[in-house]
C-alpha cells in the first residue's frame, strides 16, 4: 500500500512539472507577439522549452510510470499524448547522429523541425497505423502531422514512395504530403491542414461546428467521391487505401480535401480487424496494402453512412458490436428515418428534403455490398449524388454550393 502511495505521488509531481513547463511556455509565446492566441481546447498542448528543462530522460521516466501503473486515473493518463508529443518532437530535434531533418516535397522550406518544437499542438485522433496531431506554428500557419506506425521501409525506397504520392496535387481534391521526417525509431509526414481541420473532428469533437445543413454535408460527400475518381483515374491500381473521417480535411466553406492517400503502402502489416480500421474496411481486404478501387467504394459508403447517421463507425463497432452498414440495414425494417438520420439535424429543423436524404442512404447501401463486383464505381456515385442534389438540371462545373450559415444554435 506504501508502494502504491509513493507512485501515485511520484506521478503527481511528475506530472505538476510538466504543467508548470508547459503553462511558462505558453506565457513566452504570448508574449513574443500580440497576434499570437492559443486555441482554447482540452487538447492543446505546448512542446517543451528546452531539453535541459524536461529532459528526454525524465519525459521517458513519465511515460514509463504512468504507463505501467494500473492505479494511474484517467485523468493521469491523459498526460501520456502530452509527453509522447514531447519525445516525439525533442527525440527528432536531438538525433544528430543520424542527421535527420525535414525532407521537403516541392515547394519552399518555410518551416523546420525547431519551429514544430516551439509550437502550439492538438492531438487530433490515433489509429492503428498512424497519430495525427495539429501543429499551429507562431506564424500563425498550420500543419497537420501524422506520425506513422510499423514502417519496415528502407530510407530510399520510403522517400520514393512518399514522391510518389505527393505526385497527386491537385488542390481541388487532395492535399499532399509537404515533407517527411525519417529516422530509425520515428517517421512523420507533413502536410498543410486547413481551416476546419478533419472531418473526423467536426462531426465527432466539436459539436458547435458540425455542419447541421444537410446540404452541407452532401457537398462534403460529393468533394470526397470526386477526389476518389481523381486518384482512380490515375490506373486500375491506383487507389486511396485509408478513406476515413480523419482522412478528410475541410475548407472554411465545408469543401472536402482528402489526405492519407497511400499511407497504408508505407506502414508495416495492420490487422485489418483492428477497431479503427475495420469500421471502414471491406469484407474482403485482409491485408492494408493489397487494396482495390472496390474497397475505397466501400469505405465511402460507409463514410457517406457516418455523414448521414452522424455516428462514428469505430465507436459504434466498439459500443454495440456491429458495423454502421449493419446498424443502418438493422432499422431500416421499421419506421427508420428518425433513427438513421442524425438527431441535430431533426432536433433543429435542417432537414427539408428527406427523400433525398433517403435516396443517399440507399447510395451508400449500395457502396458497401459484400461483394466487390456488385459495388458501383466511384465516378458513378459521384454522378448519382449530383443526380440526387439537383435533379435535371445540368451537373456540370458544380462541385460545390454555396449556403447560407448554418451556425449550430449557440450553448448557454
Amino acid at each position: 500500500m506504501r508502494e502504491e502511495e509513493i507512485g501515485r505521488g511520484g506521478m503527481r509531481k511528475e506530472s505538476g512539472e510538466i504543467d508548470r513547463a508547459c503553462a511558462l511556455r505558453q506565457r513566452r509565446l504570448n508574449r513574443r507577439s500580440d497576434n499570437w492566441h492559443s486555441p482554447i481546447t482540452s487538447n492543446c498542448i505546448t512542446a517543451p522549452p528546452s531539453i535541459p528543462s524536461l529532459s528526454l530522460v525524465r519525459i521517458d521516466r513519465s511515460l514509463d510510470m504512468i504507463s505501467s501503473n494500473r492505479l494511474a486515473s484517467p485523468r493521469l493518463r491523459t498526460h501520456v499524448h502530452k509527453l509522447q508529443l514531447m519525445q516525439l518532437v525533442s527525440r527528432a530535434l536531438y538525433k544528430k547522429k543520424e542527421n535527420a531533418q525535414l525532407v521537403f516535397l516541392q515547394g519552399g522550406k518555410d518551416f523546420n523541425l525547431k519551429h514544430l518544437q516551439g509550437a502550439l499542438c492538438e492531438l487530433l485522433s490515433e489509429g492503428a497505423s498512424a497519430t495525427a496531431y495539429k501543429f499551429i506554428l507562431q506564424s500563425d500557419s498550420t500543419l497537420f502531422v501524422k506520425e506513422l506506425k510499423g514502417v519496415e521501409l528502407e530510407e530510399a525506397e520510403f522517400h520514393r514512395m512518399v514522391e510518389q504520392i505527393g505526385s497527386f496535387r491537385d488542390d481541388k481534391y487532395v492535399v499532399p504530403p509537404m515533407a517527411y521526417y525519417y529516422s530509425l525509431d520515428k517517421k512523420l509526414l507533413v502536410y498543410k491542414c486547413l481551416p476546419k481541420s478533419s472531418l473526423s473532428v467536426v462531426l465527432h469533437g466539436y459539436p458547435r461546428h458540425t455542419p447541421y445543413h444537410y446540404q452541407r454535408r452532401f457537398s462534403i460527400a460529393l468533394s470526397v467521391a470526386r477526389a476518389l475518381s481523381y486518384i482512380h483515374a490515375a490506373g486500375p491500381t491506383s487507389s486511396h487505401g485509408h478513406i476515413n473521417s480523419s482522412n478528410i480535411l475541410l475548407t472554411n466553406s465545408y469543401e472536402a480535401r482528402v489526405t492519407g492517400h497511400g499511407l497504408a503502402t508505407l506502414v508495416g502489416l495492420v490487422p485489418s480487424s483492428h477497431a479503427c480500421i475495420s469500421g471502414y474496411m471491406a469484407p474482403e481486404v485482409t491485408d492494408l496494402r493489397k487494396f482495390s478501387q472496390k474497397a475505397d467504394v466501400y469505405s465511402f459508403g460507409v463514410l457517406l453512412l457516418e455523414l448521414l447517421t452522424g455516428k462514428d463507425p469505430t465507436q459504434i463497432l466498439l459500443n454495440e458490436g456491429i458495423d454502421l452498414p449493419r446498424w443502418v440495414q438493422s432499422v431500416a425494417q421499421s419506421d427508420w428515418t428518425s433513427k438513421v438520420f442524425d438527431r441535430k439535424w431533426l432536433c433543429y429543423g435542417k432537414v427539408k428534403k428527406i427523400e433525398e436524404m433517403e435516396q443517399l442512404v440507399q447510395l451508400a447501401i449500395d457502396c458497401v455490398a459484400q461483394h466487390p463486383d456488385s459495388r458501383p464505381h466511384i465516378a458513378d456515385v459521384a454522378d448519382r449524388i449530383e443526380d440526387i442534389m439537383w435533379p435535371g438540371n445540368n451537373r456540370e462545373g458544380r462541385l460545390t454550393i454555396n449556403i447560407e450559415s448554418d451556425a449550430s444554435p449557440q450553448s448557454n
